[in-house]
């Protein structure tokens, strides 16, 4: 949704895509080339968001104040934008119009709409430059249904001379926002843990990647979402979107099960309810996922290492 404040959108058209830049990818005839990720975690002035169905990954940024240059790269399937709203409130508890939609003409309003990075098309990538004081902000997606759906996050903005770190993710958040991912601050071997929580919404798994001992691992699912989930493992080295798949586009767990490769999951569970097991786990890595059908389609998996 279109919010014309303090926002330049780059379109820059880089000849083989390979000038110090990860990548150009073309929007309905934009091209743009993509921000640097900030190292380690650390603020920056450049950061990299990806989205998809319903989730900002990160989903707690951090950027050092003054014009912020946001780089969003849809990897979904469906159309998603990042909007900005400097604000305490939590990330769901914005202002919305019957229809569940944020109320942007509200937040207008009350002088809170620093910018947006604007609709993005499956596999497209846009950047934008946006000013922003040092506080906290809500990234939310108002395309209709996707804010109703958790797509939002939280992106806090340190003075230029800070070394804040980016918020750490938790194991049993209190929302439903989308997952961040920890592929690169995984916790050391001796502080992994035999229990471990995993959040499922419309369509993914928080915390994305996740991590625990080898040996008889308790896993709990909690539903956030709206709709029926559940949590198959797979001990593969595949990237969790490469699965064997049936032409309706589920996972072929027969074939899974006969190479040896199907420890076990968590089955399906109800919106709002919660389900544990213990599995078996050897030292690995494994990749979450559902199988419901449409889901694994949708972009519903992750990754769980064991150590």
């Amino acid at each position: 949704m279109k919010i014309g404040k303090r926002i330049l959108v780059i379109a820059v058209v880089v000849a083989a895509c390979g000038l110090l830049a990860v990548g150009c990818e073309s929007d309905e005839g934009t091209t743009t080339t993509a921000a640097t990720d900030a190292a380690s975690g650390a603020a920056s002035k450049a950061i990299t968001v990806d989205m998809s169905e319903y989730a900002y990954d990160p989903v707690d940024a951090i950027a050092k104040a003054g014009a912020v240059t946001i780089t969003t790269k849809n990897v979904g399937q469906l159309p998603h934008e990042l909007v900005l709203a400097h604000t305490d409130l939590a990330p769901d508890a914005l202002p919305t119009l019957p229809d569940g939609s944020v109320d942007e003409a509200k937040i207008e309003k009350a002088g809170d709409a620093p910018g947006e990075v604007p609709e993005s098309a499956a596999g497209a990538s846009k950047t934008g430059i946006i000013d922003l004081p040092a506080g906290r902000y809500v990234m939310y997606c108002n395309i209709p249904g996707h804010y109703a759906a958790g797509m939002y996050g939280t992106l806090t903005v340190v003075d230029s001379g800070s070394g804040t770190s980016a918020p750490a993710d938790t194991t049993a958040p209190t929302d439903t926002t989308a997952p961040a991912d920890t592929t690169s601050a995984a916790p050391p071997a001796a502080s992994k843990p035999k229990k471990i929580s995993i959040d499922m919404g419309e369509f993914y798994y928080r915390p994305k990647n996740a991590a625990a001992k080898a040996g008889s691992v308790t896993i709990t699912t909690k539903n956030v979402g709206q709709a029926p989930h559940e949590l198959v493992l797979a001990h593969t080295d595949l990237p969790p979107g490469k699965l064997p798949t049936l032409p309706d586009g589920s996972v072929d767990e027969a074939k899974i099960e006969k190479q040896g490769d199907a420890p076990g999951e968590i089955p399906e569970t109800a919106a709002g309810a919660s389900k544990t097991g213990t599995i078996d786990l050897p030292a690995g890595r494994y990749v979450m996922y559902c199988n419901i059908p449409g889901h694994y389609a949708a972009g519903m998996y992750g990754v769980l290492k064991t150590e």
